[in-house]
């Protein structure tokens, strides 16, 4: 197993099409770190909104994040709205990348899966490796996009190689990135195994959702997870 700084690669995504990110999806096994996404005007709309929030933020419960806080985010919300757009970045990007996978469905917002502001903020917050859950049929595409981050956080991933002639050992490589504001990742739940490393010094502030394929259907395995979702209190 061994490590490469995401950075070497970023040259294969900035000022190519959409269509070269969609390979990279694919190749990668279903995962995207883009930056640059949203127009400023957007990026500073929910800044403000989630600043006038943060004093209401509240310890998450999760069996794989420590030490991390955040809130809900209601449909009424600007940040819902600029998130949901139809002809808005995260839409546009999602439907991109998928496109060469599904029939004419497109994908959009879920109405199910809240969205999410999310703060590591204190010394030790981070995430074990995991693979999220796979809650649609078909599968959903989750997306955490990094509002604005001083930390020494590193998000992680596991991409497996082809196995060698020589062996059957299964080599891995991990990638890792201090994600950069106005970033995001685009992750097919189900897929890469991930992680945020323990944090030091600084605060790492995400947003966190999840886009679906029109008319997908819940799976019945999943049910408990989406009720935890929706026992949750919203703000916004």
């Amino acid at each position: 197993m061994y490590v490469i700084p995401f950075r070497a690669f970023l040259f294969a995504l900035n000022g190519n099409s959409i269509d070269n990110l969609r390979k990279k999806f694919v190749t990668s096994g279903g995962i995207l770190y883009k930056e640059g996404v949203l127009p400023q005007d957007d990026l500073q709309t929910i800044r403000t909104e989630v600043d006038a929030l943060s004093s209401s933020f509240s310890p998450e419960r999760s069996s794989v994040a420590s030490l991390r806080t955040g809130a809900v985010l209601t449909s009424e919300s600007s940040t819902f709205r600029i998130v949901s757009d139809k002809n808005g970045a995260f839409h546009r990007i999602v439907n991109r990348i998928m496109k060469s996978f599904d029939d004419d469905k497109e994908y959009e917002l879920s109405e199910v899966v809240p969205l999410e502001v999310r703060r590591y903020g204190s010394v030790g917050s981070g995430m074990a490796w995991h693979k999220d859950d796979v809650l649609f049929d078909p599968c959903q595409i989750e997306i955490v996009f990094t509002l604005d981050n001083n930390s020494n956080c590193r998000t992680m991933w596991k991409e497996n190689l082809p196995k060698n002639q020589e062996s059957d050992d299964e080599q891995t490589k991990i990638y890792e990135v201090e994600t950069e504001p106005n970033s995001a990742i685009f992750l097919q739940a189900g897929g890469v195994e991930h992680c945020v490393s323990s944090l030091k010094v600084g605060e790492r502030t995400i947003l966190k959702f999840a886009f679906v394929r029109r008319g997908s259907q819940v799976r019945e395995d999943a049910k408990a997870v989406l009720g935890q979702f929706m026992s949750k209190n919203s703000l916004g």
